[in-house]
Order: C-alpha cells, then sequence, then structure tokens
C-alpha cells in the first residue's frame, strides 16, 4: 500500500548540503538507532518500508506547496545565532568548578555567537514536507516520526520543529510514484540507469545513511528552487 507522510513544522526545515531535503528512509534510520545503540543493521532490521530490490521503497522530503507554484523561489544560506546569558545557576548545572570552564566559553556569556560553522540552507516558507512511502506497517513510520520532535538538520538551533504528522493513504500507485513529488520530480537518488524521473546525474549513495556508504553513479534530485 503507498502512503503520503505530512509533516508540518513551527519553524522553517533545512535541508542538507546536497541542496534537497532528507530521505524517509535516513529520517526513520536515525530514530531506529536510538533504541539499537547505534547498530546500523540492528535498525535496518527494524525499518517499517518495503524495498524496491535494494532501495527502501520511499522518497525525500518536497515541500507541497511547490505543486502550486506558490513557492518556487531559491534557499538561501542563514547563519544561526545562540544567545549566552549571563546566569551563574549555568555554571553550577555544570558541575564543573568555575576555574575548569574554558575562558572563551565565559567570555561569551551575555552576547550573541554564532552556534556552527556552516549556514543552513532554507526556504522561509518551507515549514511542511510530504514524503511518498510503500509500507505494510504505516503506523510504525507514524510511530517513529513522532519519537524526536525535529526533522531534518539544524535541529540543535531551532529549524525543523515538529507541530503535526499525519498520513494519508493513497492506495496503488505507478512503480515510480514514491521517488518523485507532483511535478514528477525526483526526491531522493535512484541508479543511474532508472529512467521516466525528472532528475540530474551524479554520484551518491544510494541507501541511508548516505554520509557513510560509498557513492555510485545515480540520479539525484535537482537542488531546490533550480527547477
Amino acid at each position: 500500500m503507498h502512503y503520503v507522510l505530512k509533516v508540518r513544522c513551527k519553524t522553517p526545515i533545512a535541508m542538507g548540503k546536497a541542496g534537497f531535503y532528507s530521505g524517509l528512509d535516513a529520517v526513520l534510520l536515525h530514530r531506529l538507532c536510538l533504541w539499537t545503540g547505534g547498530d546500523i543493521d540492528a535498525a535496518r532490521e527494524r525499518m517499517p518500508l518495503e524495498k524496491d530490490g535494494e532501495l527502501w521503497a520511499c522518497g525525500g522530503g518536497y515541500n507541497p506547496q511547490d505543486a502550486l507554484f506558490l513557492s518556487r523561489t531559491a534557499p538561501k544560506r542563514v547563519p544561526v545565532f545562540r544567545l549566552f546569558l549571563r546566569d551563574g545557576g549555568f555554571r553550577e548545572m555544570a558541575a564543573l568548578p568555575p576555574d575548569d570552564l574554558q575562558t572563551q566559553i565565559n567570555a561569551f556569556f551575555g552576547q550573541e555567537t554564532e552556534a556552527t560553522g556552516d549556514a543552513y540552507a532554507v526556504v522561509r516558507n518551507a515549514r511542511e514536507l510530504h514524503f511518498r512511502f510503500r509500507s505494510t506497517d504505516p503506523e510504525q513510520v507514524l510511530y517513529l516520526l513522532r519519537v524526536e520532535p525535529f526533522l531534518g538538520p539544524g535541529h540543535s538551533v531551532g529549524w525543523g520543529e515538529i507541530e503535526h504528522v499525519e498520513l494519508e493513504e493513497k492506495g496503488d500507485a505507478d512503480a515510480l510514484w514514491v521517488y518523485t513529488d507532483p511535478l514528477n520530480r525526483l526526491t531522493r537518488p535512484v541508479p543511474m540507469d532508472w529512467t521516466g524521473v525528472d532528475g540530474q546525474e551524479s554520484l551518491s549513495a544510494l541507501e541511508a545513511p548516505y554520509w557513510s556508504m560509498p557513492k555510485v553513479p545515480a540520479r539525484v534530485p535537482y537542488p531546490v528552487g533550480v527547477r
């Protein structure tokens, strides 16, 4: 059975460095690894998605407003800052003698300091993502999304704070449906020899965690805002 997972957030959702949103398999695997103590193989065994050969039958996130041509704007890289307050209780909570704290940290109390060396790419009005997938246990997918209150990178500085999650049943669909958005654009990396999908050629991993798996010739989504 085919489904659409709809995730609405309170804050804009950041995208990965490749310029498109996270794949549902990566989102679920991360949450499952919390239960398996970081054991990726054990987490994969509990994945509630069906498979197409070596691929999990799911797509990446897409902004549903794109289908209405309301948000076809390029993302912007946004620097993020944390506010450190002069609070003596902070040092007590750290359970460290004041002299043991790094002086450079003390110097930041009461100031705004950059939270990360990298700015996050966001579309300001992108506060909802949809994910297409195929599963025999969609309620488990819904449950896993609720394990953590955020979606995408930059959650430590407030991006992608989840407000509401819901499922929509779609019944039967074309074999490539889960990997595309309503405009037939590819939403996740797929093998190079796949045809009938609107994507670009590149090198990419085909399975989560994408950052650690081997990169192979593949078709990948265009960066958000390109087309």
